[in-house]
């Protein structure tokens, strides 16, 4: 691969081993209709051939660079590791398990050039749709915009004539207030792009998230932005197997994901709540509201060791917030019910999440 150009766009990858997967990463990446982009790559200090595969793809883009950390310094934080190297002003991160389709460095770049061209002074970050492929790369479903976040009012049809397909704008501050109020992320990861001046200003990832850091990067980008857009357009595909962040913390019934959910809402500071116009309660009783949700999720799907952990969990964190919540008591009745409930939820509701 060659560059003629200066690039617009860096593909960050963090590595842990990922040899079984990386390898057809960098080969996707190969594959790109456009090459004026490059790779930055850090590697945390995986203990599987992970270096041999990256060393040998180092030899055939040209536009490539790697680091190695001398310790696993977890999963954000290899996030900021390759974030933070040297790179074009606009910078996507992708897992080092997952596919890039042809078409979007071509995209990307025409869409981030469009929009300097209307505005060079606007902030902006945007992303697209991914497809979730399992661990043979079998397709398993279309991840379409979320409907909570994004509506069909949002279409701008301008821009999406200049493209080709449908694109979403939406103002930051009104993206930041529905993402506060449903304890939700914009886009999916691996298809976010944002400038480097956007990253430096917010701070990076935050290596205190253990699962999901880059919740916590989106709403604080879109605290400091001026639009958010979504290109309605698979781009990506997302490995679902059992060896990835997901997968791995539902295996270990763990609580990660809601200590990082726990941080989230008692880190959102005044910025980010005169951004989106909302008030710390407001906030709060989003974070409650996400729990209960995950408590009807492990009601009805019987799994009693969750919905117990996920109740003691929400008391801890804000026991008067939470206790005042519509289905906290009608909730702890069903898990004492349990598996007579998750019957009647399912009798009841059988298509909710």
């Amino acid at each position: 691969m060659s560059t003629t150009n200066q690039s617009l766009l860096s593909i960050c990858i963090p590595n842990y081993n990922y040899a079984k997967y990386i390898d057809i990463t960098f080969d996707s990446l190969n594959k790109q209709t456009n090459t004026n982009f490059s790779i930055n790559v850090v590697d945390n200090a995986s203990t599987d051939e992970s270096l041999d595969v990256i060393k040998k793809w180092s030899e055939i883009f040209t536009n490539f660079e790697f680091k190695v950390n001398p310790c696993n310094v977890g999963f954000a934080g290899n996030l900021d590791k390759v974030a933070s190297m040297k790179s074009a002003p606009y910078k996507i991160m992708i897992s080092s398990d997952d596919v890039v389709l042809p078409e979007m460095t071509e995209v990307y770049e025409t869409f981030i050039t469009n929009r300097l061209k209307n505005d060079p002074n606007e902030d902006f970050i945007f992303g697209s749709v991914p497809l979730m492929i399992d661990g043979e790369g079998a397709f398993v479903r279309e991840m379409n915009a979320d409907s909570k976040l994004w509506f069909t009012s949002d279409i701008d049809s301008k821009i999406s004539e200049q493209m080709g397909f449908n694109v979403y704008k939406v103002s930051s501050s009104d993206m930041l207030k529905r993402c506060l109020k449903h304890f939700r992320t914009p886009m999916h990861f691996i298809t976010t792009c944002y400038s480097e001046k956007t990253y430096n200003s917010v701070g990076g990832y935050g290596g205190g998230r253990l699962y999901n850091p880059d919740k916590w990067f989106s709403w604080k980008a879109l605290s400091g932005t001026d639009f958010i857009y979504f290109l309605e357009k698979p781009l990506f595909e997302y490995r679902w197997h059992n060896s990835n962040q997901q997968a791995l913390e539902k295996e270990a019934g763990v609580l990660k994901y809601w200590y990082d959910e726990y941080r989230n809402s008692f880190e959102v500071d005044a910025s980010i709540l005169n951004k989106a116009g909302l008030s710390k309660n407001e906030v709060l009783d989003s974070y409650n509201e996400s729990i209960m949700k995950g408590i009807y999720r492990a009601l009805k799907n019987n799994e009693k060791f969750t919905a117990v952990r996920l109740m003691n969990w929400g008391s801890a964190c804000y026991p008067n917030q939470f206790k005042r919540m519509k289905y906290y008591r009608i909730f702890k009745l069903l898990i004492a019910l349990m598996p007579v409930s998750s019957l009647l939820l399912k009798l009841v509701n059988p298509k909710s999440k």
